[in-house]
């Protein structure tokens, strides 16, 4: 497969000069571990974090399998928030799929940019009626399915219902901004099921190329780089901005 298109390579060389000035003032350095860290370092630790998985990945042609795996490392090192809850007891941690609404919720501050995000999804809207349209990476439907409710007949099986009740998103419903605002948060929690799946050992590679892997690829390859300027365009007029909080594993002095 071809991946590494010149539109994707230039849009990351983009995304690489736009890093470099925004941070071009940021010391790049380790801290000891006693010291807190400052937001502006925490902020360009992300985007160095997130830019180097999109790099491996423009580097030399993978499989979608491959490509996928790489594209959601790279949205984890965006909102991924350093809480010390594996660490710690934290009473009110955040579950995964609340960090990633919340992410949303804080990226989409301006009309400008929720058009961007809204131009781009229109690009891959056959790829996310596929996702909405796969009975295996909804939640509910396997919900339903643990809890038992699995006889024989199609009126008791949850991924056939799960598959009647879609109705495909036309791009006029993705230009409505609440419409939008719901199918950008639905859809990344499905595309985290998919991730869950080859994560945990719950797929097996190259699976007769699997539709919601093959979507879910073409969905992240099509946001992330979006995704990503939109964070920096940000940071450029707040580098300490708190908005994305600290990122986890911070880089830590030897001595």
């Amino acid at each position: 497969m071809e991946n590494g298109n010149h539109e994707y390579k230039e849009q990351l060389g983009d995304l690489h000069e736009l890093q470099r000035i925004v941070f071009t003032d940021v010391q790049d350095d380790a801290i000891s571990p006693h010291e807190d860290f400052t937001y502006p370092v925490s902020n360009m630790i992300r985007m160095q974090r997130s830019l180097s998985w999109m790099q491996r990945f423009a580097e030399e042609e993978v499989d979608e399998d491959i490509g996928f795996i790489l594209h959601w490392i790279a949205f984890e090192s965006l909102y991924g928030q350093d809480d010390n809850s594996q660490f710690t007891t934290r009473v009110n941690k955040l579950t995964v799929l609340q960090e990633i609404v919340q992410f949303f919720d804080e990226l989409e501050k301006s009309e400008r940019d929720r058009s961007k995000l809204v131009n781009a999804a229109i690009e891959v809207l056959d790829d996310i009626n596929s996702t909405f349209a796969n009975p295996y990476i909804s939640n509910e439907a396997w919900a339903v399915y643990y809890k038992g409710s699995t006889k024989a007949g199609s009126k008791h099986n949850p991924f056939a219902k799960a598959a009647d009740k879609f109705k495909p998103y036309t791009q006029s419903k993705l230009k409505d901004p609440h419409q939008f605002n719901k199918v950008i948060k639905d859809l990344f929690q499905r595309l985290y099921l998919v991730r869950n799946q080859l994560f945990h050992g719950n797929a097996s590679y190259k699976q007769d190329k699997s539709p919601q892997v093959v979507s879910a690829f073409h969905i992240l390859r099509k946001l992330m780089p979006l995704i990503v300027e939109i964070m920096l365009r940000s940071l450029e007029d707040n580098l300490g901005s708190e908005r994305w909080g600290k990122v986890p594993y911070p880089r830590i002095k030897d001595k």
